[in-house]
């Protein structure tokens, strides 16, 4: 099987959220890229975060996916691509939620999608519940996506897989020389452009044709095994 694209999600995958990623696993990082495979970083953090984080991980030419697949950047090349404009109606949720949470929220930097952190992270499942009604108008609009930490609200349509597929188109790479590593749900529409997905942990349930692992490290010892 010869790997040219390994693309793996951040927060829960790489590195436990809000921890850094460890000197080991970077260091897997770059010595795959250093055999000619190109590093996907794919998450709902946006694109400038992610070239600070592949920077500062060693990787000198990633590509990145950010806020859930709706903006793809090559750093090197200075290429962005949006998959989607942000609709119209995540301003408008944008806009109800600030008016209702301004003051024990943090809103994220992004151009399509709606990130929100609440600042007292015990918070988060009342905040849940109250986004929730919020964006129930919009719902055939829009897709509400819940992590441990945050909420992102992105256009219909739009998803991880979406964006790995682009990135296949634009650099000539068939799906079967493709690996996806990830922890959860949000993650699985990269394996329909994939030959392999390695699950990370515990948080996504049954998935046919996966393969599932402890860490991070044990993943990607598999897929060094597969050079």
């Amino acid at each position: 099987m010869g790997i040219k694209l390994v693309a793996l999600d951040v927060d829960g995958t790489i590195a436990e959220p809000s921890k850094p990623v460890k000197k080991d696993i970077a260091e897997k990082l770059q010595n795959l890229e250093g055999l000619g495979v190109k590093i996907v970083l794919a998450s709902g953090k946006n694109t400038s975060y992610l070239s600070g984080l592949a920077r500062g991980m060693g990787i000198k030419n990633p590509l990145l996916v950010g806020e859930n697949g709706c903006v793809i950047f090559d750093p090197v090349e200075m290429r962005e691509i949006k998959l989607a404009e942000r609709p119209v109606e995540i301003s408008t949720i944008e806009s109800e939620v600030v008016n209702r949470f301004a003051n024990s929220i943090w809103l994220q930097p992004t151009q399509v999608e709606l990130t929100l952190f609440p600042k007292v992270k015990k918070a988060l499942p009342k905040l849940i519940s109250r986004v929730r009604e919020i964006v129930k108008p919009f719902s055939e609009k829009v897709v509400m996506v819940e992590h441990e930490d945050a909420i992102d609200v992105l256009p219909s349509g739009i998803d991880k897989g979406k964006a790995l597929a682009k990135i296949n188109r634009l650099y000539g790479i068939e799906r079967e020389n493709v690996v996806v590593v990830g922890d959860s749900n949000s993650d699985i529409p990269m394996f329909r452009e994939a030959m392999s997905f390695l699950i990370v942990g515990n948080k996504i349930g049954y998935c046919e044709g996966a393969k599932r692992f402890s860490t991070i490290k044990e993943a990607l010892d598999f897929v060094e095994g597969l050079m």
